[in-house]
């Protein structure tokens, strides 16, 4: 069984647009303890279907990040 302090943690930010949702997504994610996932809901069209980059610079199908999860 996995301690407390191995658990992840998950936040899920949600907002209309324009409505500083992004920015909250950018300012966290500059955390080296947070991870910025941006769209999560443009990810089958962008990430699977069209293979756009991801926000570290590579592809979505060859992202470290994107492979393992």
């Amino acid at each position: 069984m996995k301690q407390a302090e191995d658990r992840v943690r998950v936040i899920y930010i949600m907002g209309y647009g324009h409505s500083g949702s992004t920015l909250l997504d950018v300012l966290l994610g500059a955390h080296p303890d947070v991870t910025g996932c941006g769209a999560l809901s443009e990810l089958p069209s962008r990430g699977w279907v069209t293979d756009s980059y991801c926000s570290c610079g590579e592809r979505f199908s060859v992202c470290t990040f994107w492979r393992a999860v």
